[in-house]
């Protein structure tokens, strides 16, 4: 977690959690703080495992398809749209 020099054990407080500190390694004075960037790379992270993990498997399950497409949208729009229209697609073939 310490990956910034800035860093020791003793800054953690309210506005960190306030400011998006629960998704960054960076504190908000920090010049490398974007909870934004970092919050985006950790969910491309997650599909990536999600997508590796189905692909060992029978696909993406059932329970897991609305949660996978919600944290596409957020983080890669393209091929989210992919996606959609691909179900789409299949849907109409049912």
């Amino acid at each position: 977690m310490l990956n910034c020099e800035c860093q020791n054990y003793c800054w953690h407080n309210l506005d960190y959690y306030k400011t998006g500190g629960m998704f960054t390694e960076h504190h908000p004075r920090c010049e490398k703080f974007k909870p934004l960037e970092e919050t985006k790379n950790h969910i491309l992270a997650l599909i990536k495992g999600i997508e590796e993990w189905a692909g060992e498997e029978d696909g993406i399950p059932d329970f897991l398809w609305e949660e996978y497409k919600s944290a596409l949208r957020l983080v890669d729009n393209k091929k989210w749209i992919v996606v959609i229209k691909k179900e789409q697609e299949e849907n109409k073939n049912d």
